[in-house]
């Protein structure tokens, strides 16, 4: 791993300037009971973003089970570390923002396991963020006797952590290292990708990570103390390339990283997989990449244009690696909150959606059996698409099942036996709809939205066809933007700039609740990813003031929520494919029958 220059930060070095902070212990009561204050020097390394760790599976050619077609063109390497450039000819430097360090903590607990205590803590500070300029004029820590002790430093913390920090004294508890574990940065935002500068931390109007290292030693006056920085980030960018077939096929993308952590650790090197899911409540959330991106044909050789693609910064997501897989297999043996990253294309006609495709690819540090996000690493992610085979398991439908059309007895084709069920897929849009506002409206909801905000006049009933509600809440032209989330489905996702009298073929509308639980079963696999709440387009009667309708909740509980733009759930389209044609029944089936 290559090292940046190391920088001594010692006792001696009058240049330093410490911190007035306020937390320190004027009375140098800190340590324990039998510790005195003793100067030692510091020895501070900065390393370069890793590469990823192994080399066999980072160029693959995905070709579907049992050979044929090519799918998908993948490939990950290492990006070139950012370095200092002069500026001009005035000698300066101009140092990256992933390198710099505006405040360092530096924390002693008495011992090394989980339950040491914070004895001594200490905070430096640089205006420019330039870490080989950091100024000390002393540093000094308790002394441990024959005890090893943990050295902790921070770069970038929050300065309310070090407040809430308290040292062991005389009279008091220090804060616990299991503590110190649990502290993280989290996302601010409620839905959506409000929160911008997750999982960095915004300074001076710039968004620089927190670093982490930490040092286990026998603390003694003029003890030198070796520790290395660490990002608690990793550093990932994407480029997206098409063949001219998929070009072709595929006008338009939508690109979003889904199961992103909503939380960042201070010291997340502690942990092992999986991590953090166990650390934290909140659900995971999704990020876009880019949407509505036009795929010029004729351009194989030139990636989407998605600046958003570049130089993203994800929190620490390990997962469980899993042996015997191989690329053919990846998506269907990935971890339930394994990040990863979809691809949905769309194929434009007029104003309507006709096509779609959606790859699911998880991240990781391979295209095998590597899930993991790691704290430190950096990796360029290069995919091709090459085909939209069904083969590719990698490529998902998003058909939930057999939840649409008239509830009927039909002939099973393996094996000719009768069965009752809904003959017709349903084909489920792939993320969660954001809302656009029509002209004149104000409201800003993005993926968490009302119902409706005011009372409806068309208040369909039907338990099963999702595409008869939403015909029927937006079929007049004066309220049918009004039922918010009958309005995303059947204006936005199908393009309309007015209500149809009859639905067309291949229309995109609110499920109905049947559908709706119908897709959760179908979709287990998948309700990690979701919204607490889905609204259906079930209406349950009431006065115009009590109107409700249902939802459904991750766990598969099926509530009535009252109508009001206080109330909101996520929304996700469905649409019917062409109609699977049933067999008719044989003779013998018919004899039978009679």
């Amino acid at each position: 791993m290559k090292k940046k220059p190391i920088y001594l930060l010692c006792a001696a070095c009058l240049a330093w300037s410490c911190t007035n902070d306020p937390t320190a212990d004027p009375a140098g009561l800190a340590g324990t009971s039998s510790g005195e204050l003793v100067p030692v020097s510091l020895e501070l390394r900065m390393t370069d973003f890793a590469a990823p760790p192994t080399r066999a599976t980072q160029n693959i050619r995905a070709t579907a089970p049992g050979g044929g077609t090519a799918l998908v063109d993948a490939e990950i390497s290492a990006p070139k570390p950012a370095s200092r450039t002069r500026t001009g000819g005035s000698g300066e430097f101009t140092i990256p923002d992933d390198q710099k360090v505006f405040r360092l903590d530096i924390l002693q607990f008495n011992g090394t396991g989980t339950q040491a205590q914070l004895v001594k803590k200490a905070a430096y500070t640089s205006e420019d963020g330039d870490y080989t300029r950091y100024e000390f004029s002393r540093l000094e820590l308790v002394a441990s006797g024959t005890e090893k002790n943990r050295v902790v430093i921070l770069g970038n913390a929050d300065p309310a952590l070090a407040e809430k920090l308290q040292e062991k004294t005389s009279g008091t508890e220090g804060t616990k290292y299991e503590s110190l574990l649990q502290e993280r940065i989290s996302r601010t935002g409620e839905t959506g990708d409000t929160d911008t500068s997750f999982p960095l931390v915004p300074r001076n109007q710039t968004d620089v990570p927190v670093f982490s290292g930490m040092a286990v030693t026998i603390v003694a006056s003029g003890s030198q103390i070796g520790v290395e920085l660490m990002r608690n980030v990793a550093k990932v960018n994407f480029s997206f390339f098409l063949t001219d077939p998929m070009r072709e096929a595929y006008d338009q993308w939508d690109i979003v990283l889904n199961t992103i952590p909503p939380a960042s650790f201070y010291i997340p090197q502690a942990y092992e997989a999986p991590f953090p899911e166990l650390q934290i409540t909140d659900p995971y959330y999704s990020r876009v990449l880019g949407v509505d991106v036009v795929a010029s044909p004729g351009n194989a050789d030139t990636p989407l244009p998605l600046p958003a693609a570049e130089n993203l910064y994800l929190p620490v997501n390990l997962q469980y690696s899993v042996p015997g897989t191989v690329v053919s297999t990846r998506y269907l043996n990935a971890p339930v909150f394994a990040t990863s990253l979809q691809l949905l294309g769309k194929k434009i006609v007029g104003s309507s959606i006709t096509q779609t495709v959606v790859y699911m690819i998880p991240l990781g540090a391979n295209f095998t059996d590597d899930y993991s996000i790691r704290p430190n690493n950096a990796i360029n992610y290069r995919i091709t698409l090459v085909s939209d085979s069904p083969d590719d398991s990698s490529v998902v439908k998003f058909i939930a099942g057999k939840f649409a059309g008239k509830f009927r007895q039909y002939e099973n084709p393996a094996d000719g036996s009768q069965c009752w069920g809904y003959p017709d897929e349903l084909e489920v849009w792939p993320t969660d709809v954001e809302y656009t506002p029509y002209a004149g409206d104000t409201g800003d909801y993005g993926t968490w939205v009302p119902w409706a905000v005011v009372p409806v006049t068309n208040t369909p009933t039907g338990m099963a066809d999702g595409l008869a509600n939403t015909q029927t809440l937006c079929k007049e032209q004066s309220t049918w933007s009004y039922p918010i989330a009958a309005y995303m489905c059947y204006r936005q996702l199908n393009g309309l700039t007015a209500p149809l009298p009859t639905p067309a073929p291949n229309m995109w509308f609110l499920p109905a609740i049947h559908q709706l639980v119908g897709i959760y079963v179908a979709g287990g696999s998948q309700v990690t990813v979701m919204q607490p709440y889905y609204w259906s387009s079930t209406f349950l009667g009431g006065a115009p003031m009590n109107q409700e309708s249902y939802r459904i909740g991750k766990n598969g509980m099926v509530e009535t929520k009252k109508i009001s733009a206080t109330t909101k759930a996520a929304v996700r389209g469905c649409r019917i494919p062409p109609p699977v044609e049933l067999a008719p029944k044989t003779s013998r089936q018919q004899a039978k029958a009679q």
